[in-house]
């Protein structure tokens, strides 16, 4: 058997890995696009949002007796708290919003795209704010073409 760590370690592992995942959206968004069409879209989410908890619960019962977990629990300072808090009220609105709502006027390539156009800008962004790396000639140019490409092709594609 192969280890995980080594294949991930490596670029092209990595790369495969990314490769995976974006079809895997891509295959998720299509699928997700014909589901709430045909079924209660809320419905859909609270169903996926158990899914993914399922495991969580799985694990904390295999790994963790309630003494250790809660002992875990309590090494999180209270200011934490607040700010998981936000995360889940920002990432439910924004499933509702893309998952129930974009869905019903958009394309999944429009809205893969859009996507993938916002995620090179945010990325350029936080590299550069966050890493105070300088945007070169070259980067530049490569971020221009993307968008100009994106937009060509959200444009042409029936939404």
């Amino acid at each position: 058997m192969y280890d995980l760590d080594k294949l991930i370690k490596t670029k092209v592992g990595f790369s495969l890995l990314s490769l995976i995942g974006a079809l895997s959206y891509w295959i998720i968004y299509m699928w997700w696009n014909n589901i709430i069409k045909k079924y209660d879209p809320v419905v859909i989410v609270a169903i996926v949002y158990f899914l993914l908890l399922f495991p969580i619960i799985i694990g904390l019962k295999n790994k963790y007796t309630i003494p250790t977990f809660k002992k875990s629990l309590n090494k999180i300072p209270h200011s934490e708290y607040f700010n998981i808090l936000l995360i889940i009220i920002f990432m439910g609105i924004y499933a509702y919003l893309l998952f129930v709502k974009v869905f019903k006027y958009h394309s999944v390539a429009s809205i893969r795209l859009t996507e993938f156009i916002a995620t090179v800008f945010v990325n350029i962004g936080a590299l550069y704010i966050f890493y105070k790396n300088t945007i070169t000639i070259k980067s530049l140019i490569g971020i221009i073409l993307t968008a100009v490409g994106g937009y060509l092709v959200i444009v042409t594609t029936n939404t």
